[in-house]
């Protein structure tokens, strides 16, 4: 099908054939309805998924959602089952591009704005009140790449967090995070565009002029052995002392398993309080944002607590937390800390005399090439690159194709970084 949103040509016919074409969802089964009986009717519980938040500079925070089953109307109390929290329902108002009606109620089937919501976000399932269903959640990929963003004026530090915290908001895909070290604050993203796009919009919607620096991949890191590691934080200066012990298993996860972090504790008996498994927790955590080589986050690790020994008067939180925290540094350095990097999946389109020029470029780049598939004279190449050999890389392709190429990539997964680049990485830093 062919038309433009912008000029509003063939906008009528594509909704009509979505309409005749694609199952409703009375025909499909929805995860998160299996082995539930659901009319999708308004009879039944409420039932709908907000997918989508968008900061509006008069009305505030929308939240987009879709319903499933149910009703709701203004001043309604909703459950969103995600968060185990009651929300209030102040305004719905009904969407027409960039026009909007209030409306009093809407029904299963609607796509509506629910304005009001506060701690609601991206992928939560809101329902009624004695519902506690939850609908398959967003899945929001890894950010790949980082800049440092300031604002010219230092006086704006404040106001620039306060607009990308709204942004990470409205796209989960954003994360935000302080250097400790340096003072910097560190936006991540999808890739190149993606976060050129955030900037442009705080310099533009928000008037806030900003400085950033050259893109940089978001390594990570992780171990290969398992280990067992002490840890304690024993200080005594006259008066009450501080003492904290721990003796804690660090061990990888595997890479076919979702889970990034896992902490347990496998104590039998009382060697230490479960009051300060928190504390113990938060100083593992603390450690692990920052690893020992390149000072990255590690991943694909699990902590499990094995024994210990508290003192009666000197033990407290903040000792536990330390003597986490020094276990978890001292067992990185034992158990073969390595550095993962970004493989990004890359699909490039281009004319079948460019095929050699091409797929040579690949290979320089470390790049995998999955497979090629030929479309009359244009082949289309699947392959597997490391992010880190992709900046610029469309004025590259262009320069090569003499702008007849085209190409785009998503997140793949992460793979070791060769030893000789991590050199590099050190030395230049």
């Amino acid at each position: 099908m062919c038309g433009s949103s912008l000029k509003n040509k063939g906008i009528e016919y594509l909704l009509n054939s979505i309409c005749e074409f694609l199952p409703s969802p009375i025909d499909v089964n929805i995860k998160g309805f299996e082995n539930l009986k659901i009319n999708f009717n308004v009879n039944d519980n409420f039932i709908s998924l907000l997918f989508k938040i968008y900061n509006d500079p008069f009305l505030g925070s929308l939240s987009f959602i879709r319903i499933y089953s149910g009703f709701i109307k203004v001043g309604d109390i909703i459950y969103n089952s995600n968060k185990k929290i009651k929300e209030k329902i102040f305004r719905i108002i009904r969407m027409f591009a960039n026009s909007k009606k209030d409306i009093n109620e809407a029904f299963c089937g609607d796509i509506v704005v629910i304005i009001g919501l506060k701690e609601s976000t991206t992928g939560d399932t809101l329902c009624s009140l004695n519902e506690s269903i939850q609908l398959e959640k967003i899945i929001i990929p890894i950010p790949v790449i980082s800049i440092s963003i300031e604002p010219i004026c230092k006086n704006d530090q404040e106001k620039l967090l306060t607009i990308i915290q709204k942004i990470c908001k409205e796209d989960p895909s954003i994360v935000l995070n302080n250097n400790n070290i340096t003072g910097e604050t560190i936006l991540s993203g999808m890739g190149e565009l993606h976060l050129e796009i955030v900037v442009d919009r705080i310099n533009r919607d928000y008037n806030l002029k900003t400085k950033i620096s050259k893109p940089k991949v978001s390594y990570k890191e992780s171990i290969k052995n398992a280990i067992i590691q002490e840890g304690k934080y024993i200080k005594q200066s006259g008066g009450k002392g501080q003492y904290g012990h721990v003796i804690l298993k660090i061990e990888p996860i595997s890479f076919e398993k979702e889970e990034n972090f896992i902490f347990k504790s496998e104590i039998i008996g009382g060697a230490i309080p479960k009051e300060y498994f928190p504390s113990i927790e938060k100083g593992i955590i603390q450690q692990l944002n920052q690893g020992i080589i390149l000072g990255y986050p590690v991943i694909k690790t699990k902590i499990s607590l094995l024994d210990g020994s508290f003192h009666s008067v000197d033990s407290n939180e903040y000792s536990f937390k330390i003597a986490a925290s020094i276990a978890i540094k001292e067992g990185l350095k034992k158990a073969n800390s390595y550095v993962l990097e970004p493989i990004m999946k890359v699909e490039i389109n281009l004319p079948n005399e460019y095929l050699g020029i091409v797929v040579g470029d690949i290979n320089k780049k470390r790049g995998t090439i999955n497979n090629v598939i030929d479309y009359n004279n244009f082949k289309v190449i699947n392959s597997f690159i490391p992010l880190r050999e992709l900046f610029g890389y469309s004025t590259e392709l262009r320069s090569n194709t003499k702008g007849r190429a085209s190409y785009n990539m998503e997140f793949y997964n992460y793979n070791e970084l060769p030893n000789y680049i991590v050199d590099k990485i050190i030395k230049n830093n």
